[in-house]
C-alpha cells in the first residue's frame, strides 16, 4: 500500500474537522471503517456458508448468538498469543 503523499496529509490537517482525523502530534492517524454501536465498533466479515453453520452450532451449543461467540473465540485467541482482547 502506498503511503499517503505529504500534499494529502497537508490537505487533511487544513480540514474543518481535521482533529479527527490527524494525532496530536498533526501526523495522520488511523481511520476506524466500522460503525459505533455504543461502546463497539461493528464490523463486517465474510465466511465460507459451511464455517458459518459450524459457528452457529457452536453457538446453540453455549445458548449465545454468533456475534457473542465470535467476539469470544477472538478474545480466547488475543488472550493465548498475548494480546489483550478486551
Amino acid at each position: 500500500m502506498k503511503k499517503p503523499s505529504k500534499k494529502l496529509d497537508l490537505f487533511i490537517s487544513e480540514a474543518p474537522e481535521s482533529e479527527n482525523l490527524t494525532g496530536s502530534a498533526g501526523s495522520p492517524k488511523k481511520i476506524r471503517k466500522g460503525v459505533m454501536r455504543g461502546n463497539k465498533e461493528q464490523i463486517s466479515l465474510t465466511f465460507p456458508p459451511e464455517m458459518i453453520s459450524k459457528i452457529d452450532e457452536a453457538a446453540d451449543d453455549l445458548g449465545i448468538s454468533r456475534s457473542a461467540w465470535i467476539s469470544m473465540t477472538i478474545s480466547i485467541a488475543l488472550k493465548k498469543i498475548g494480546t489483550s482482547g478486551s
